[in-house]
């Protein structure tokens, strides 16, 4: 009998199993959605197509599917493609939002004639006050064409009086921490929403990590942000099971870097550590931190941002 010697291959995958391996890696996701007008004066029947621009985590600008909607139709509608269109006397907020959580918004004032006002601007230097520090804020209002409107009494509001409050003349106080919107309104017309912070202004969120699909992740993650920027940081009980490619991400989900935003490569599987968070990066629409094989495309683990 002859024997045909078989020769037995073992292969063993290192750390992560289980899915397709990715030949190129993630491009920079989309962060930021960006309208380039902060308000807009439009006389009625007129149209304009607003100016607008995505931004990806590296700072460049990106391509993405806008979704225009208008919160007053009755004022100013606006196209799928961003063109806005006066109807009625009044003002109307138009939002624009990408990827259902990067989001942006303009001011329409819709006016009849060049003796209206057409738009309120607050002035200020500074966006943070120390405890019972005062700040004096000034607006400016004018009509359709730019021009300056003097004389016009100016009503100031404070959407949280506990921790910023506002005087009839525009002097802001920081009474307590917080933040607050402040607003000028002349003739029935609301300036954009100016806001200030009372105390540190920083903004602190922090969770545990748990492991995903078997793998092994603990330990303590927090987000802090503030005037100066935002960090994020891994404590000293921080312990990840050790895989190729492994880094962190911001993401909008638990179980999936999609739509988010890559902070760099895991420094170390234990141990404090820190991650600058790049100042184009709007936090709002991030809820999770995840520990992510990338050349495999596993999620190792995941903390829920509180």
């Amino acid at each position: 009998m002859r024997y045909i010697p078989v020769l037995i291959l073992a292969f063993m995958a290192p750390s992560c199993i289980g899915t397709d391996f990715i030949d190129e890696p993630l491009r920079p996701a989309a962060v930021q959605a960006d309208i380039e007008e902060r308000s807009l004066s439009l006389f009625i029947g007129e149209s304009q197509r607003l100016n607008f621009r995505i931004l990806a985590s590296d700072g460049s600008e990106t391509t993405g599917t806008w979704q225009w909607s208008s919160r007053n139709e009755t004022v100013a509608t606006v196209g799928s493609d961003g063109l806005v269109t006066a109807i009625n006397i009044g003002q109307a907020w138009v939002d624009g939002i990408v990827n259902t959580v990067l989001r942006d918004s303009v001011l329409i004032t819709v006016v009849a004639d060049l003796d209206a006002v057409a738009s309120v601007i607050i002035e200020g230097d500074a966006t943070n006050l120390q405890l019972g520090e005062s700040r004096q804020l000034a607006a400016t209002v004018r009509n359709a064409q730019g021009q300056m409107l003097s004389g016009i009494p100016i009503e100031w509001n404070s959407s949280n009086p506990d921790a910023i409050t506002i005087d009839n003349s525009g002097l802001a106080r920081a009474a307590g921490e917080g933040a607050a919107e402040i607003t000028a309104v002349a003739a029935g017309v609301s300036s954009v929403p100016f806001r200030l912070e009372a105390g540190s202004g920083a903004s602190v969120r922090s969770g545990a990590f748990s492991g995903l699909n078997g793998y092994n992740v603990q330990g303590t993650a927090t987000l802090t942000q503030s005037s100066s920027g935002a960090m994020l940081t891994f404590g000293s009980d921080f312990l990840s099971q050790s895989g190729p490619g492994l880094y962190v991400y911001l993401s909008p989900q638990q179980n999936s870097v999609a739509g988010g935003v890559q902070l760099g490569k895991l420094s170390a599987n234990s141990g404090a550590q820190s991650y600058a968070i790049p100042s184009a990066v709007n936090l709002a629409g991030f809820g999770f931190v995840i520990i992510y094989c990338q050349p495999f495309g596993i999620p190792f683990g995941a903390c829920a941002l509180q």
